[in-house]
C-alpha cells in the first residue's frame, strides 16, 4: 500500500499541489489524501481514475511506478533542442526543477511556519512577566498600584492572543501542506544544536541576574520597586531565549511536525474517505 501512496505524494509534489489542493480537486477531504500518502489507505478506483487523469500516468504507473520516476509536469519539460547529455551534465538544470517544484516551496512554507511559531511561543510566554516588571517599575515612578495592575492584565490579554496565534498557524500549516519530507541536513541539526546551547546559555545567566537583582532590592530598600521591576524583566528575557531556543530545536527536524499532522489525522471526525 505504501507504493501508491509515494507515486500520488510525489507526483502531487511535481505539480505543485499540496494535500488540501489535491482533495478540493478530488472532492474529499485533506486527511484522505494524508491517509493515502501514509499508506493507511488507498483510493478506490473511481478516485484512482480521477488521480490518473489529473497526473497524466496510467492506472499501473500509479499503483506500481517507482515514485522517482515521476513524469514531469509538461510546462516543465526542456525545450526540444536541449540536448539529452550524459551524466551529470545533461540533467542538471531540468533534473532539478522537480525537487525544488513543491519541495522547495515546502520547505520554505516550514521555514517561516518554524520562525513565526518560535517568535509567537516565546513572546506569549515572555510578555506576561514582562508586564509584570513594567507594572513595578510603574510603582516605583509613582502610577497607582490599581494602574499598573490594568497595564498588566493587557499584557496577559495579549500573551493569550499570540498563543491563540501560534495555534492557529500550526493549524494552517498542517491543512495547507501536510506532512513535509525531512529537509534538512545533519550539518543544519548540528548548527541548531550549537546555536541552542549558547542561547540556553545566555538564558541562564539573564536568570542569574534576575536572582542578584531580587536579593539587591533587600540590600537597598528605596529601590526595592525598580529593582523588583528590572528582575522581573530580565526574567522575561531569560524565559523568551529558553522558550524560543527549546522550540527551535524541535523544528529543525520535521519529525514532530509530521507526528502532530499523524495524530490530528487519526482524531479528526472528518479523516474517513469520502
Amino acid at each position: 500500500m505504501g507504493a501508491i501512496g509515494d507515486n500520488i505524494q510525489a507526483r502531487r509534489a511535481v505539480r505543485g499541489l499540496s494535500q488540501a489542493a489535491l482533495a478540493e480537486e478530488l472532492g474529499i477531504s485533506r486527511q484522505s489524501v494524508a491517509k493515502w500518502e501514509s499508506g493507511k489507505s488507498r483510493p478506490d478506483l473511481e478516485r484512482m481514475a480521477r488521480l490518473c487523469d489529473l497526473f497524466g500516468c496510467t492506472m499501473d504507473e500509479l499503483v506500481y511506478g517507482s515514485a522517482s520516476a515521476t513524469v514531469r509536469p509538461r510546462c516543465l519539460e526542456p525545450p526540444p533542442d536541449v540536448p539529452a547529455g550524459d551524466g551529470e551534465a545533461g540533467s542538471s538544470e531540468w533534473g532539478s526543477i522537480e525537487d525544488t517544484s513543491y519541495q522547495g516551496t515546502a520547505a520554505r512554507a516550514y521555514e517561516r511556519y518554524a520562525t513565526r511559531r518560535c517568535l509567537l511561543l516565546a513572546s506569549g510566554c515572555a510578555v506576561p512577566v514582562l508586564g509584570l516588571g513594567v507594572a513595578f517599575l510603574c510603582v516605583g515612578l509613582g502610577v497607582s498600584r490599581a494602574l499598573a495592575f490594568v497595564l498588566w492584565m493587557l499584557t496577559v490579554a495579549a500573551a493569550g492572543l499570540l498563543l491563540r496565534m501560534a495555534h492557529l498557524e500550526r493549524h494552517e500549516m498542517m491543512e495547507s501542506h501536510g506532512q513535509i519530507a525531512e529537509f534538512h541536513t545533519l550539518e543544519q541539526r548540528h548548527e541548531a544544536h550549537i546555536g541552542q546551547t549558547i542561547t540556553y546559555s545566555i538564558s541562564f545567566v539573564m536568570f542569574c541576574a534576575a536572582f542578584v537583582c531580587s536579593y539587591a532590592g533587600d540590600w537597598m530598600p528605596s529601590l526595592w520597586w525598580p529593582l523588583s521591576g528590572l528582575t522581573w524583566i530580565l526574567l522575561a528575557v531569560s524565559v523568551f531565549l529558553g522558550v524560543a531556543s527549546y522550540q527551535r530545536g524541535r523544528l529543525v527536524s520535521t519529525q514532530h511536525y509530521n507526528g502532530a499532522v499523524q495524530s490530528e489525522t487519526k482524531v479528526s471526525p472528518h479523516g474517513e474517505d469520502t
